[in-house]
């Protein structure tokens, strides 16, 4: 590793630069050290002065190192436009990426210019003959990118933005499986990245989304998968406010424009043809077949919940489109019960998104919404209910949001609430997961709880807030005790909305 003058360089997670303390330069005469222990004393000294190494690489023989090497590679083969060797050299290189530190990897993959063999071998790999090798060559790219905000701009800033036009021009490949490949990199430049959610915004990218869902929409399971896969993997980015190096995000009006310009029709339509076959193959289900309707299920739900933004939005998704429906055939699935899919939480999560909306909620049933939240509350409560089938608690923590929701603004549906057992069995289940925190052991850790307890704090004072005649029978509960335990359990999180729950409780 050569010797830098000055301050190190350093590139963090999302490529800004981090500001170091002053190094002291000894006065003595270094001894005559080997490269590594060279680089060890280096390290230990950095540190000791507080020194952030994070996404430097401290190895030694960078041009020796496989992943330069197969880039190296790559690069010739392209120019050669030598299509199997492209493919195996990208197989190679994806496997040792994959075995690499993400920040080793970056720095590796920065040093050989990777990103420069975008546009090259997007010209090399065109014709019927190679469309194989290109998809797969999407795909790398698309999992390169998403390593480091580094790498982005450094694919983006290619000489005279080569690179952003081959993936536009790839948007509109006659191949499906090559314009899904596109989608993935497109996606992948707008990850943590409001420059990069401008430019692909620039694409208009929801007529590529749509294109690639009604192509793939009805096709054989895996083509089917792949097509929305692809979608969903730019639909996250570009309506996901991830960028926290920014003021302010440009998610919320993508998602608005992309709902509006048909992408959430078109995500819904996917949604109940792969349910209708569902129904149609029943009888043959299999293990496989299972697993690939909950994995397009979770990712459909998942982006028609970024596209919901507004009222507006919402209002269509229930009354021209027939979501409710729909979602209610899913979470009373038997593919929902088993939750260790995601089925059930990715399906709950997008119905509580939308119960944000007073039209939604005045049009749900809410008997059968109040039945299925039950329903998981008491599996959660039961104690044969192993915590690994729900690692993330996502499913308590949407039921109890979407029973929030619900109860918001809503005095008769709390009083349903209350009738029906169901604000018991949220109290319940809440305290349960107060108690599996406290029994939590090193050897298996309790899933995280402060996001569910901070929705069945909210969810107790949506349903007291405007329904006094019910305050003494949560009281009866014993709410207001397992509120405070809810804010010892988990400070930050339930502090304020356990105040204000424990104030509408007991006035």
């Amino acid at each position: 590793m050569p010797r830098r003058r000055g301050k190190p360089p350093h590139v963090d997670g999302r490529g800004a630069p981090s500001t170091r303390p002053k190094l002291t330069r000894s006065r003595t005469h270094p001894p005559t050290w080997q490269p590594s222990e060279a680089i060890e004393s280096a390290i230990e000294e950095f540190k000791s002065q507080g020194v952030d190494l994070t996404g430097i690489y401290t190895g030694t023989g960078l041009q020796s190192h496989a992943v330069f090497t197969l880039s190296s590679q790559l690069l010739a083969h392209i120019d050669k436009k030598d299509v199997v060797s492209v493919g195996l050299s990208l197989e190679s290189l994806l496997d040792e990426v994959e075995k690499e530190d993400e920040e080793v990897a970056t720095a590796v993959l920065l040093a050989a210019e990777t990103m420069h063999a975008f546009a090259p071998g997007v010209v090399a790999l065109q014709g019927p003959s190679a469309t194989t090798t290109c998809a797969a060559f999407l795909a790398v790219f698309a999992k390169l990118l998403r390593l480091s905000n580094t790498l982005r701009e450094a694919f983006r800033g290619s000489p005279e933005a080569d690179n952003v036009r081959a993936v536009r021009s790839l948007l509109a490949h006659e191949d499906t499986l090559v314009r899904c490949g596109a989608l993935a990199v497109a996606g992948s430049l707008a990850v943590q990245d409001e420059a990069g959610k401008t430019i692909v915004m620039s694409m208009d990218p929801h007529e590529h989304i749509v294109g690639v869902l009604e192509a793939t929409r009805g096709s054989d399971g895996d083509t089917f998968g792949r097509g929305v896969e692809a979608a969903t993997a730019l639909i996250v980015p570009l309506a996901s406010a991830d960028d926290t190096t920014q003021p302010s995000s440009s998610a919320f009006a993508n998602a608005r424009k992309l709902a509006q310009s048909g992408v959430s029709a078109a995500l819904v339509e996917s949604l109940r043809v792969l349910w209708n076959e569902a129904e149609e193959d029943n009888e043959n289900a299999n293990e496989i077949g299972n697993k690939r309707v909950a994995t397009v299920t979770c990712q459909l739900c998942t982006g028609i919940k970024l596209l919901a933004a507004n009222d507006e939005i919402c209002k269509e998704l229930v009354q021209e489109l027939t979501l409710l429906d729909l979602l209610f055939v899913v979470l009373k699935s038997s593919l929902a019960d088993d939750v260790s899919t995601g089925v059930m939480a990715s399906a709950m999560a997008l119905l509580r998104q939308m119960m944000a909306s007073d039209h939604v909620k005045h049009a749900l049933h809410t008997a059968a919404f109040i039945s299925i939240a039950s329903n998981n509350l008491q599996m959660y409560i039961d104690e044969t209910y192993a915590p690994a089938a729900d690692p993330g608690n996502k499913v308590l923590e949407h039921t109890l949001g979407a029973v929030s929701a619900l109860c918001l603004r809503n005095p008769e549906a709390a009083e349903s609430v209350v009738d029906s057992g169901c604000a018991q069995l949220t109290i319940s289940a809440m305290q349960v997961a107060i108690d599996r925190k406290d029994a939590e052991t090193t050897g298996a850790p309790a899933p995280p709880v402060g996001k569910p307890l901070r929705q069945g704090c909210m969810a107790v004072r949506n349903i007291a807030s405007r329904s006094p005649h019910v305050r003494e029978v949560l009281r009866s509960y014993e709410a207001v005790r397992v509120i405070e335990n809810c804010k010892v359990a988990a400070k930050s999180a339930c502090t304020d909305v356990g105040d204000a729950a424990i104030r509408d409780v007991t006035n």
